[in-house]
């Protein structure tokens, strides 16, 4: 880039309230061709390549480079935009979820982008630094095992005991993992990749972005908005964080998240079967039970695991025949069935099981609650009656234990609404147990003209995850002819329509 125009961004950054890349900086190399086997992508119909990086945007004395890995499926028309996503996690890969987005994966044949997007638009998938193909990236971390110490399978929990022995836990790991990656591991946070997907888009000649953020990504879309609003020609920010969040808040919307999303489900089913739900988890409070096969079920292995599995709504109809199960088996144990449904592991980012995780999280927020403090609001959870959701409580706020003070690059507040040549949409579910929807409400409110589209469901991340006609009809006139709602959108569950009831 000349250092006239780099000049000119640094300034438009600056005014902005934000620290640009340092002059100086190594310009990043024009996207290279690479073979689509060489970084993992089995989508079909597409182009590869990597763009190289400074591996710290913001010193000009370190020369280390790293490389995003990419992929484009080339619109089948006349192109009028170009549209990008995040997955989340962080530790998604975009590269791997390609095929599900273009319509690839006989499995999940409705999460596939509308046909307009794919006729219309170039559509780029990659890797943010630290995941999949893309660098850099952490080695050399021992395998994680968490603990909660002694959790009792009923009664009381000393939750101060319960989140002081995952804290040292985790202190253990995370020191571990930090000095074997101690050059990188401050340098994967989301200033990062934001200046990562802006070099991509000047690699690739794209003008703006269509961005679509899901989850963790709608935290790279508003640190994007904040840092190159004038790149963006649409946001969508689908399951979204709150802006300017705060470990602490993280830890706190668990308490009433997960009860709202045990309300959202159980009522798709009727008034009595939300009965049973709740008479279910107030009685594994008290005692467990032996299922059919011998196995003891406790609070933890029902509730704990069931919830976890509400992200994902096709998941309804399995969840419903455990909860059954479980009341059956506790409240008229003759019935109880031979073999009961297995439940499978909630599809979720695991904040015991991934590094990528914690790093980014210690170096995009600043705030460190203690371990007095998550203790109290995994108490809140218990006294609010689900128990279990301490334990989520205590995830989302012990995070950086074993991490060095002023790790990182915390993002910068966003003061003052962002101006965005064509608004944003924020798309959240109401009964989100990962993203709550208060978060997504804190979050249109920082974008000016923002709209918010609230399904009555559970789904995190919903457009095109579950066949809604209301919020695709109004997701995809935005990203195709960015079309506006003319005012906040509610869109009702609808039964038959959702592949959940059963």
């Amino acid at each position: 880039m000349p250092l006239r125009a780099l000049l000119a961004a640094s300034l438009a950054i600056a005014s902005l309230g934000l620290s640009a890349p340092a002059l100086g900086q190594a310009a990043p190399a024009a996207g290279t061709t690479v073979p689509c086997a060489s970084i993992h992508v089995s989508a079909e119909e597409v182009e590869c390549g990597r763009v190289t990086v400074p591996v710290d945007w913001f010193d000009p004395t370190n020369p280390a480079t790293g490389s995003i890995a990419y992929a484009i499926h080339r619109a089948s028309a006349k192109r009028i935009g170009t549209l990008t996503y995040d997955p989340g996690g962080p530790g998604v890969s975009g590269l791997d979820t390609f095929p599900i987005f273009l319509g690839q994966d006989a499995l999940r044949p409705w999460q596939g982008l509308p046909p307009a997007i794919l006729k219309y638009f170039d559509v780029v998938a990659w890797d943010a630094r630290g995941v999949g193909a893309s660098t850099p990236a952490l080695r050399g971390c021992p395998n994680l095992d968490l603990s909660y110490g002694d959790l009792p399978d009923t009664g009381p929990v000393d939750w101060m005991a319960a989140t002081q022995a995952y804290s040292d836990s985790l202190e253990s790991h995370l020191s571990a993992c930090y000095a074997a990656n101690a050059d990188i591991a401050g340098l994967l946070g989301t200033a990062y990749v934001v200046e990562d997907l802006e070099a991509l888009r000047a690699a690739l000649g794209v003008d703006q972005w269509t961005y679509w953020g899901m989850s963790y990504g709608t935290q790279i879309g508003l640190a994007y908005a904040k840092a190159h609003p004038a790149r963006l020609r649409a946001l969508l920010l689908d399951g979204a964080v709150p802006p300017n969040q705060t470990l602490q808040q993280r830890a706190s919307m668990q308490v009433w998240g997960r009860l709202s999303t045990v309300d959202v489900f159980s009522g798709v089913y009727g008034k009595r079967f939300a009965m049973q739900v709740n008479r279910v988890i107030k009685a594994l409070d008290r005692r467990t039970y032996v299922d059919a096969l011998g196995t003891t079920q406790t609070r933890w292995t029902i509730i704990g695991r069931y919830v976890g599995l509400l992200n994902a709504q096709f998941n309804y109809p399995l969840v419903r025949k455990l909860f059954r199960a479980a009341y059956q088996a506790l409240f008229s144990p003759s019935a109880v069935p031979a073999t009961l449904p297995a439940a499978p592991r909630a599809e979720e980012p695991d904040l015991s099981g991934r590094y990528l995780t914690f790093f980014v999280n210690c170096s995009d927020i600043a705030d460190r609650p203690s371990v007095e403090t998550v203790a109290g609001l995994a108490q809140s959870a218990a006294d609010a009656g689900l128990t279990v959701a301490g334990r989520w409580v205590i995830e989302r706020g012990i995070v950086c234990s074993g991490l060095p003070e002023g790790f990182g690059r915390p993002l910068p507040p966003i003061a003052n609404p962002l101006r965005l040549p064509h608004g944003a949409l924020v798309l959240n579910s109401i009964g989100d147990p990962f993203t709550q929807w208060l978060g997504a409400q804190q979050a249109s409110t920082v974008i000016e003209g923002a709209r918010l589209i609230t399904y009555m469901g559970t789904q995190h991340v919903t457009y095109k995850q579950v066949p809604a006609p209301c919020v695709d009809q109004v997701v995809t006139n935005y990203l195709v002819r960015l079309v506006m709602p003319e005012s906040n959108v509610q869109c009702g569950y609808v039964p038959g329509r959702n592949i959940v009831i059963g």
